[in-house]
């Protein structure tokens, strides 16, 4: 299994890693609209931790690149697992836990700082603070902080989505979720200085995911009215 290792943090992002982005984008967007959209939104918000956590603003915008490809793993499974409408059953959410390493396989080029950041991203998003989250158990420090932040990023974003499992819940039922717990989640989960850094952004978190997801609803919309996939 592939460590999570602490990538040196790009300094800048070439102009061809956003053109392999937007590619890969397009690709995953023919097959999976959701996960397309999920992975857009995510960026947007780990962008903004970044920013109340001190990050500079072309940092920022790596890192909300970076984690746009976090969930391409998902382009190897079952779509009927991924939008299963009830509960996954063990043998199911074992293959969708392998999202992880699947997304690492495909982002490791080697001589890419931006996409050994993507890499490290897909491995580790679904690690907790705590050490119960997976592929690794990685636990603390041991967990890339960028990871840490796309972890609350992803998160935020799949409490909020309407799903063919759930409808999503409203902003202030997602930040407390987060920062107070549920049957599912624990606060233990994530670093304590991104849940700060979540408070501290959430009116602008709310402000900016509204805007990003009518946007991407729109964009939907006039692609089934054009007839595209």
């Amino acid at each position: 299994m592939a460590a999570c290792p602490d990538v040196p943090f790009p300094e800048e992002e070439p102009a061809e890693a956003q053109h392999v982005l937007e590619c890969l984008s397009r690709a995953e967007g023919l097959r999976d609209c959701v996960t397309n959209e999920h992975e857009a939104l995510v960026g947007m918000i780990a962008g903004t931790l970044c920013e109340a956590l001190g990050f500079g603003f072309g940092e920022s915008q790596i890192v909300m690149r970076a984690a746009q490809l976090h969930d391409i793993g998902k382009f190897a499974l079952p779509s009927d697992m991924l939008h299963k409408p009830g509960r996954l059953s063990p043998e199911e959410w074992a293959v969708v836990k392998k999202h992880t390493e699947i997304g690492h396989g495909i982002l490791s080029i080697e001589g890419s700082r931006f996409l050994d950041l993507a890499a490290t991203l897909a491995l580790c998003h679904h690690e907790h603070f705590d050490g119960s989250g997976y592929p690794q158990g990685l636990a603390g420090e041991a967990i890339p902080f960028e990871a840490r932040i796309v972890a609350v990023a992803d998160t935020y974003e799949a409490l909020r989505a309407n799903r063919a499992y759930k409808d999503g819940v409203g902003h202030e039922v997602a930040l407390a979720t987060i920062l107070e717990g549920d049957d599912r989640s624990k606060p233990d989960q994530f670093d304590p200085k991104v849940l700060r850094a979540l408070e501290d952004c959430a009116p602008i978190v709310m402000q900016r995911y509204d805007a990003g997801r009518r946007v991407l609803s729109g964009e939907r919309d006039r692609a089934r009215g054009s007839g595209e996939p």
